[in-house]
């Protein structure tokens, strides 16, 4: 993922966004208003904040729709669990 957020970032000409993702955005137990990204007027709202969101949907995207083509194989390959 860190490849593509690379190539996004440079593709926008800010080959320094894509080292990684928003330092400020907490962790999965933190509620959005205490990170400093996710905040109400946070880092969410600056150009850097809007690359990132969209670049992140896109990611998000392309995951839904690997789920769904495969989600017939795993449907196939499904395996009973008996005691």
């Amino acid at each position: 993922m860190l490849s593509s957020l690379k190539a996004a970032a440079e593709a926008v000409g800010k080959p320094e966004w894509g080292n990684a993702g928003p330092g400020d955005s907490g962790s999965y137990k933190d509620w959005p208003e205490d990170t400093g990204f996710f905040r109400r007027e946070g880092g969410w709202s600056t150009e850097y904040g809007e690359f990132f969101m969209s670049w992140y949907s896109q990611v998000e995207r392309e995951a839904e729709g690997v789920a769904h083509a495969t989600q017939p194989l795993v449907h196939e390959a499904a395996v009973a669990l008996t005691n």
